[in-house]
């Protein structure tokens, strides 16, 4: 076995770990060391093993992706950028990603290819770890765009099921739980989300406001829309409009977390009143 043969499941093993764990082989390796070495250690382990990666081969996570992706990362970049990036592929992806370049970047990047004088060990670092962010960017990007889709689906379904009486809408969430616990539990939230606030009946936000504390209340309202402040300060007694008016001045500019944290804590108060079927809206 030659040499380089001998090295091939080395550089796959790596590969796998230069992913980010994103791909099943990088899921595989993380959980034999989860059960090894436990969760905090592992990531200590991977990290590690990340940096020893990019010392050695800053490039070889990108040789995994495809051809039209590294292009879109390679858009803006000048032509020795791509003719850096070209040369580190092998070359049936190098063959594939040229002609996904604008066509006068095409021959500048051969012609810089065939240079005598190669980049430095600085440079290929720095070009590949703004490759390799914009393909991670772009993956993340995708992944939100599909869980959009996802929650839109499931939303239809949780507003169908919103309408139905409560021992029928329980024996349906078994039925999604028992194929998909977490689909039957990001269905249940669903059933009411921020945007449904102004349509609440009043009786149902005065029963969930009882259960919320003014500054909670005061850091969930922060930046909200004009018909969703309207709505509440109408259900609230002049006591507890005065109580959040206080809370609102000594308010510093929470941070999206808290503000979601804070709107959390009044959408389960009435998750909790449509579990008991005391939920209703305006147009029931």
């Amino acid at each position: 076995m030659g040499k380089d043969a001998s090295r091939e499941p080395v550089r796959e093993f790596l590969a796998q770990l230069g992913q980010g764990g994103s791909d099943r082989g990088g899921k595989f390796v993380r959980t034999m060391l989860e059960g090894v070495f436990g969760p905090d250690r592992t990531r200590e382990i991977m990290g590690r093993i990340s940096d020893l990666v990019d010392q050695r081969d800053p490039f070889l996570p990108i040789r995994s992706a495809e051809p039209a992706d590294i292009a879109e990362a390679l858009e803006g970049e000048s032509a020795h950028v791509a003719g850096l990036v070209l040369a580190e592929l092998p070359p049936k992806v190098s063959a594939k990603l040229l002609p996904l370049l604008g066509e006068e970047i095409r021959a500048e990047a051969i012609r810089g290819m065939t240079s005598e004088e190669g980049p430095g060990l600085e440079t290929r670092m720095r070009v590949a770890t703004v490759v390799r962010q914009r393909l991670m960017d772009k993956r993340a990007g995708g992944s939100g765009k599909q869980q959009a889709r996802r929650d839109d689906q499931l939303r239809k379904v949780a507003l169908l099921l919103r309408g139905l009486g409560s021992d029928l809408r329980a024996a349906l969430l078994d039925a999604i739980a028992e194929a998909d616990e977490e689909s039957s539990r990001r269905v249940q939230e669903l059933m009411v989300v921020w945007q449904d606030i102004p349509s609440v009946s009043d009786r149902s936000l005065q029963d969930a406001l009882r259960s919320i504390d003014s500054r909670k209340l005061a850091v969930a309202l922060f930046d909200a829309e004009e018909t969703t402040l309207q709505k509440l300060r109408g259900n609230m007694s002049q006591r507890q409009i005065s109580l959040l008016e206080e809370e609102a001045s000594l308010l510093s500019q929470p941070s999206e977390t808290e503000i979601d944290e804070a709107r959390g804590e009044l959408l389960a108060a009435l998750r909790e009143l449509a579990t008991n079927n005391f939920l209703t809206f305006d147009s029931d």
